[in-house]
């Protein structure tokens, strides 16, 4: 089964989401663009977040913490340990969507390293440390010729260089906490739009990750509070529609299906997206932990508390079982020195439990090794 991965800059931690099962069978920032409707980022301690460092809340890395490399290479075996336990062939590692000027950047060298002696068995993605601030940090209306070709020269290395996808790219990621950033950018971007472009071009997919919002919604009581995110958030599905209709032959992945913030992501209106949109292809992720911030049962889960698949959620994953794998996200990194990030891996691989054979093969390991060339 497919998982694909996500580094996390900083700490050396890899966060998985779809891998491949052996045998097909069971066992992310910072300032939005000025067009969008945001409130600017605060600055101040913790306002940018490096990921994974001990103490979110500093500047800076403890003493304590080893350099990149050895981060890295640890998180990759650390990886290895946990597909061996749940009988996980193939993990696709990327960096979270990242903001201009965040410290503690993706490097991809150091991933290249980190993930050699395993090259049958762990692959790269890349772009949300590097394209993705280019995307967020140019304001729509303001990319010119050269911004263009500068990303276009950074796509195209990125490609040559033999990755997998490009991502983790977004459109919408909340603030979870305050020195969590709120990144926002519409996604037809004309920067996105020719980001399609390569992508078909390459042939390499798009991961994104992006909030459900059809139409601008007040900010949920469980995010108001934090003070990154807006008084309101604006709709992204219209924009998203359009990036996919640009050009048909760029394949985008959407990502975190399941794991919903904003009450949005319905079975219908995936329904209705996947029945328009033939590029489109979805990840399913479960969080361990059913709540949101205020307590109450997350909407949309694909389970309820006790692991077990919605009605309506099931009826969806037969319906459209060509078009979705397991993207687990979760960060592996090294215990007592990376900080702890929730955990996903077990519950969203027990979903595969629950479904025919014939369609556990499929969200769990042909359509991930087709979309990715696994």
């Amino acid at each position: 089964m497919h998982l694909d991965g996500i580094i996390e800059q900083g700490s050396g931690q890899f966060q998985g989401r779809q891998q491949m099962k052996k045998q097909g069978l069971r066992p992310r920032r910072g300032p939005p663009e000025k067009s969008s409707q945001s409130r600017p980022m605060r600055k101040g301690p913790g306002s940018r977040m490096q990921p994974g460092q001990n103490n979110p809340s500093k500047g800076q890395p403890t003493p304590q913490q080893p350099s990149c490399d050895k981060d890295y290479s640890q998180s990759a075996k650390n990886l290895i340990a946990l597909m061996d336990q749940y009988g996980v062939e193939k993990s696709l590692i990327m960096p979270p969507p990242q903001y201009p000027d965040q410290k503690g950047g993706y490097e991809h060298t150091a991933l290249l390293k980190a993930v050699a002696p395993f090259k049958n068995r762990l692959f790269l993605a890349a772009g949300g440390g590097t394209l993705n601030p280019i995307i967020i940090g140019t304001d729509r209306n303001e990319v010119t010729l050269e911004i263009a070709q500068a990303f276009e020269a950074k796509a195209n290395a990125l490609a040559d260089s033999g990755i997998k996808c490009f991502g983790e790219m977004t459109a919408m990621h909340l603030s979870m906490a305050e020195h969590h950033p709120y990144i926002s950018t519409q996604p037809d971007h004309p920067l996105f739009l020719l980001l399609a472009d390569l992508s078909a071009k390459h042939n390499i997919p798009i991961d994104l990750h992006m909030e459900a919002i059809p139409k601008p919604i007040p900010c949920p009581p469980a995010l108001s509070n934090i003070s990154m995110n807006p008084d309101v958030l604006p709709a992204t599905i219209p924009a998203f529609e359009e990036l996919l209709s640009y050009n048909r032959n760029a394949n985008i992945v959407w990502q975190h299906i399941g794991w919903d913030n904003t009450g949005g992501m319905t079975p219908t209106l995936l329904d209705q997206l996947l029945q328009k949109h033939p590029n489109l292809y979805l990840a399913l992720r479960v969080e361990d932990k059913p709540y949101d911030l205020s307590g109450n049962l997350m909407p949309n889960r694909l389970v309820d508390i006790k692991g077990k698949l919605y009605p309506e959620w099931l009826t969806f994953i037969k319906k459209h079982a060509d078009r979705l794998m397991i993207g687990s996200d979760e960060f592996v990194g090294v215990p007592g020195k990376t900080f702890q990030k929730p955990k996903s891996f077990k519950s969203s691989w027990g979903i595969l439990k629950q479904v025919p054979n014939s369609i556990a093969e499929k969200i769990g390991h042909s359509n991930a090794a087709k979309i990715y060339h696994l």
